[in-house]
């Protein structure tokens, strides 16, 4: 495939490996023949619509650049998941209402083209994984982040891409200003695959008093900072961005817990650096943080984990939803749970000056067998 052609296809590749996703499927048909002994999780040890408080979808998808002047949630389009697994139509009122009942809100922002009802289905898939054999979480709301993402037709594929980045600050903006409606009182939990990490990682930013293109949140300060448990997958954004004096210098004011799960084989964020030829820079969701002085003191909220030999050498969302022990740690990360044990190179590691020459040692090495093993 041209290099061109792989780098647009910033959430899905139609080459991508489906093992992972069979393998999915396998194992959830294995846990369907069991039962569970929760009355909020069906017989695949998922949590059902009784144990969740509510499913809802917030679509952005015909709202101008958030940068440009506030909004409130009247200009969002909100959609309802039913027990009788059917979308319904809601409005804003609903949605504010639905928060009396809710411990937590957990928003999941999709990456790059994803059709309008697609977005519906890898929420929903998302949901799926995260509420697996956990019937003990508080009442969550669930949001799905709809984003006008769908692909661009014509002969130049990578002008795709970078329409979409420019988008993802008017969406980072967007988002910003939805959140700071949520119940600060309220646990607020943040998950974003790739272009989606981007998004999330802007709106970290205004959350936590920063600009983007001269916009700052009116409400910053509703939320104490670090009370945002957050996770970002396949970030396909600037590895830098965290830095001091760079585009979301503030995130991680922010951020009570971050987990960033980037993978060295990814062949998508592998040509990231050529998505702005003027000023190349590698993708967060390729090599990780790597920088963690720069994080001061607050680098021990941040952990991560090079999931190269379990995701392997694709770009598709569905390799991680489907992967148990990926969303093991994601699980635990956003809704607040023990952390499950794992292997050696699963274990996200807290950023440390210490141990990042190690890790990046060890990083080389991982990188080396498992792109070998085909």
């Amino acid at each position: 495939m041209h290099a061109i052609s792989i780098l647009c296809l910033l959430l899905s590749s139609p080459g991508a490996s489906e093992l992972p996703l069979a393998a999915a499927h396998a194992e959830r048909a294995a846990y369907a023949h069991g039962s569970s002994e929760n009355d909020d999780t069906d017989a695949a040890g998922c949590r059902t619509m009784s144990g969740a408080d509510s499913i809802w979808l917030v679509s952005s998808r015909h709202v101008g650049c958030g940068c440009g002047q506030p909004t409130c949630w009247d200009d969002f389009y909100f959609q309802r998941y039913t027990p009788d697994s059917e979308w319904r139509c809601a409005d804003a009122e609903q949605w504010a209402a639905s928060g009396q009942t809710a411990a937590m809100t957990l928003v999941y922002v999709h990456g790059n083209r994803i059709e309008p009802d697609e977005a519906a289905q890898r929420g929903l898939s998302a949901w799926h994984a995260l509420s697996y054999d956990c019937g003990d979480i508080p009442r969550v709301r669930f949001v799905i982040w709809s984003w006008p993402s769908s692909k661009i037709h014509g002969p130049r594929p990578r002008r795709d891409a970078q329409v979409k980045a420019a988008r993802t600050d008017c969406e980072s903006c967007l988002l910003a200003q939805f959140v700071a409606g949520v119940d600060p009182r309220t646990s607020l939990s943040l998950l974003g695959y790739s272009f989606g990490a981007r998004i999330v990682s802007g709106a970290l930013h205004l959350t936590a008093g920063g600009q983007l293109h001269g916009f700052r949140l009116a409400d910053a300060d509703i939320r104490r900072d670090n009370t945002i448990r957050v996770a970002l997958l396949a970030a396909a954004m600037d590895n830098s961005w965290w830095r001091p004096g760079s585009c979301h210098d503030q995130a991680l004011a922010a951020v009570d817990q971050l987990l960033l799960l980037y993978n060295t084989c990814d062949p998508v964020l592998r040509l990231y650096p050529k998505l702005d030829r003027h000023h190349p820079a590698s993708a967060l969701g390729y090599t990780g943080f790597p920088w963690p002085a720069a994080l001061i003191d607050n680098a021990w909220r941040v952990e991560q984990a090079n999931v190269c030999c379990q995701i392997g050498k694709t770009h598709d969302e569905r390799a991680y939803s489907g992967c148990p022990l990926v969303m093991a740690r994601v699980r635990a990360v956003l809704l607040g749970l023990p952390q499950p044990a794992s292997g050696r190179h699963t274990s996200p590691e807290v950023l440390s000056e210490a141990n990042r020459s190690a890790m990046r040692t060890e990083d080389v090495a991982l990188h080396a067998r498992c792109a070998s093993d085909d």
